[in-house]
C-alpha cells in the first residue's frame, strides 16, 4: 500500500513539505524527522536516507523556477554526485498528487522531485575530525589520491577549456569584485578591496602564457565546484557530496581553483597548515 498525507492537511499545513515532514509519508520507518534549509533547497533527514527538494527560485546564476528545471538538475546532482560518491545519490523521485493525498512514486500528478540519498553521519565528515583531532595524514594522503584520480579521469574538452582562458576567468572575477563591491567598506576597507582588485588584474594580464599552458596541459576540466570540509566524508573509503549541478560555469575551471577553494575553507576554520600540505 503506497503511503500518503491526505490534500487536505497538507494544503492547510504547506503542501509537498507538510508531507516531507511527515514520518508516515515515507516508505521505510521513520522515528524522527530533522529539516535543513539552504537559499536554494530543503533537505529531510530521515534517519537512512535524505530527500533533498530544490526550492521554485530563479536567482539568475540558478533557475529552478518551473518543475520540469527542477527535475532536470535533481538529474543533474544524481548524476554528477555519482561521480565522486558511491551507493549514496541513489535516486530521483516524484512527489505525486492522486484522490487527494500526497506520495512518493504514488500515482496521480506530479508535483514535485526529490533526490533521494543515503544519509551520511555527519561526525565522519572531513571538518569534524579535523576539529577532534582524529584526521590522519594517511586520509589526507587517501582525500589527494582521490582527488588526483578524479582529475585525471573527468570530462574535458574545447567548451570547457575556454572556462580556462584568461579572458573568461577575467569576467569571472570582474564579476566577483562587482558583487562585493556593495559590502564595502562594511564589511572590507576600501583600500585592502582596490589592492586586491589590482592585484589579480596585473596577474591576469602579466600571466597570460602561463593560462595557456594550463589549458594545454589538461588542467581544465569537469570540476567539483564546491569542494569544502562539510562536504567530504570519510565512510566507506572517501564520499565527497554536494557539487555544483545548476550552473556548468561554477563548475568548470582549472583544478588549482578547485583546490583552492578547499584551501580556503581549511584557512577559515583554522586548519591552513593542512591546506599547505594539500596544495603542495
Amino acid at each position: 500500500m503506497v503511503r500518503g498525507v491526505s490534500d487536505s492537511e497538507a494544503d492547510h499545513r504547506g503542501g509537498v513539505e507538510y508531507a516531507l515532514r511527515d514520518p508516515t509519508f515515507y516508505p521505510h520507518p521513520v522515528e524522527k524527522i530533522q529539516i535543513e534549509e539552504t537559499h536554494i533547497s530543503k533537505v529531510f533527514l530521515t534517519g537512512d536516507f535524505v530527500y533533498k527538494v530544490k526550492k521554485p527560485v530563479n536567482l539568475g546564476f540558478l533557475d529552478f523556477s518551473t518543475l520540469e528545471k527542477r527535475h532536470h538538475y535533481c538529474e543533474q546532482e544524481v548524476l554528477l554526485n555519482q561521480r565522486l560518491s558511491h551507493n549514496v545519490y541513489l535516486d530521483v523521485v516524484a512527489i505525486t498528487r492522486e484522490r487527494g493525498r500526497y506520495a512518493l512514486n504514488g500515482l496521480g500528478e506530479t508535483v514535485e522531485y526529490a533526490v533521494k540519498m543515503r544519509q551520511l553521519p555527519r561526525e565522519k565528515t572531513m571538518l569534524e575530525l579535523l576539529r577532534r583531532g582524529t584526521h590522519s595524514a594517511a586520509m589526507l594522503q587517501e582525500l589527494v589520491h582521490v582527488l588526483g584520480y578524479f582529475y585525471e579521469k573527468v570530462r574535458k574538452g574545447p567548451e570547457i577549456n575556454a572556462m580556462g582562458s584568461p579572458e573568461v576567468i577575467e569576467v569571472n572575477t570582474d564579476e566577483d569584485f562587482t558583487q562585493t563591491a556593495p559590502f564595502v567598506p562594511k564589511i572590507l576597507d576600501q583600500g585592502n578591496f582596490s589592492k586586491m582588485h589590482q592585484a589579480v588584474q596585473a596577474f591576469l594580464s602579466d600571466h597570460q602564457q602561463l593560462f595557456q599552458r594550463r589549458i594545454q596541459t589538461g588542467h581544465i576540466c569537469d570540476c567539483h565546484g564546491d569542494l569544502r570540509l562539510g562536504h567530504i566524508y570519510f565512510v566507506d573509503g572517501i564520499q565527497i557530496i554536494d557539487c555544483i549541478e545548476f550552473n556548468d560555469r561554477f563548475r568548470y575551471g582549472d583544478v588549482a581553483s578547485d583546490l583552492a577553494f578547499l584551501a580556503m575553507d581549511l584557512d577559515y576554520h583554522g586548519f591552513s597548515d593542512v591546506g599547505h600540505t594539500l596544495l603542495t
